[in-house]
């Protein structure tokens, strides 16, 4: 029987020797792994972390693109139907648009009964050949020219953006039924937003007012004869040469005849961290702009 049972004797006894030569970590090597983990752990967190933020900014950047892009498609749409602007400021503009811009407007009626359709008709009220004084000629003439179609006494169509906290908006007053009504959030989280106007040389009104930051001609100073109407001469050229009141901004109708196109700049913070996520600009030069000058 002992000799049978040897085997599994002096397995056990190799087992015994074995557990013997390896003992369990001591408290000492416990502290060296930590302390190894330790170290390891803090270059590996700053890497979590800073992927993390990375994507995250990564994500708000698209975000804000997208935004951004889809904000300018409206914008652009809008400039580009602009014939004539009322307010011009940093952060604020208004302008009229043509009255086919109306919800109520009827492409294919027949508003003024002479066989030809709105849409065709270039003037659409038959008030061409009417006389107005002065203040009232804006509600007579072609179509372009005339923003009463309807001849209410009414603009028939105005539209404005204007910053209200951080939101984008644009609003349409239709026929003076005032503002407010037909608000829409274009763009939010705007953390900036610059509108600058800019008339040309190449127009009669632009051609003698490139006189540079001090308005005065024969200074060589910066701005002079360089091409660019800038909003700065536009105000800055008084009369007797421009129409400008040196007020600090483009404010009066006879300044605002100059402007030809808009540069806009709009920027996003969708987090509120005081880091522009995303920023876009263009420069817009409404066609009917000029053209409305020239009735």
């Amino acid at each position: 029987m002992r000799k049978w049972l040897s085997p599994f004797f002096q397995k056990n006894r190799w087992l015994s020797a074995f557990r013997r030569m390896s003992p369990g970590m001591t408290v000492t090597e416990i502290v060296v792994v930590s302390a190894i983990l330790g170290i390891l752990a803090v270059p590996m967190a700053m890497f979590i972390s800073s992927t993390l933020k990375n994507v995250t900014r990564s994500n708000l950047q698209i975000k804000s693109q997208d935004d951004l892009r889809s904000a300018f498609d409206e914008l652009e749409r809008d400039f580009m139907e602009m014939n004539e602007v009322s307010i011009s400021s940093q952060t604020t503009i208004q302008f009229t648009m043509d009255s086919y811009q109306n919800p109520g407007y009827n492409p294919n009626g027949d508003q003024d009964g002479d066989g030809i359709v709105n849409l065709k008709d270039s003037d659409d009220d038959n008030d061409v050949t009417t006389i107005m004084g002065s203040t009232s000629a804006w509600r007579v003439g072609y179509d372009l020219k005339d923003d009463d179609e309807d001849n209410n006494g009414q603009i028939d169509v105005q539209c404005r953006y204007y910053l209200s906290g951080t939101t984008l908006c644009r609003d349409f007053n239709y026929n003076g039924a005032g503002w407010g009504l037909n608000v829409r959030a274009v763009a939010s989280s705007v953390s900036t937003l610059n509108f600058t106007y800019y008339g040309s040389k190449n127009e009669d009104l632009g051609r003698l007012i490139d006189l540079g930051n001090d308005g005065t001609a024969s200074t060589g100073d910066t701005g002079e004869s360089d091409g660019i109407i800038t909003a700065r001469e536009i105000d800055w050229v008084q009369a007797g040469t421009g129409h400008g009141n040196r007020s600090g901004s483009i404010n009066t109708a006879d300044e605002r005849k100059y402007i030809v196109s808009i540069y806009v700049l709009i920027a996003q913070d969708l987090n509120k961290d005081g880091r522009e996520d995303f920023r876009m600009e263009t420069q817009i030069a409404p066609p009917l702009l000029p053209v409305k000058r020239r009735y």
